[in-house]
């Protein structure tokens, strides 16, 4: 799986939870309705083009 470098220079196991939670806070706060899969479909979105460097 996929690492990342925290804010505090903690390395960490990458969780996709933490990017759907983010979408999901962004169509709260802007108030507009959503269906759970399409923050799946996102979150998969947003991290598909991912590859080790």
């Amino acid at each position: 799986m996929y690492q990342v470098i925290k804010r505090d220079g903690k390395i960490a196991e990458f969780d996709i939870t933490k990017i759907s939670a983010a979408i999901t806070l962004a169509f709260e706060s802007q108030n507009k309705q959503y269906h759970p899969s399409v923050i799946d479909f996102l979150a998969l979105k947003v991290t598909a083009d991912f590859e080790p460097k």
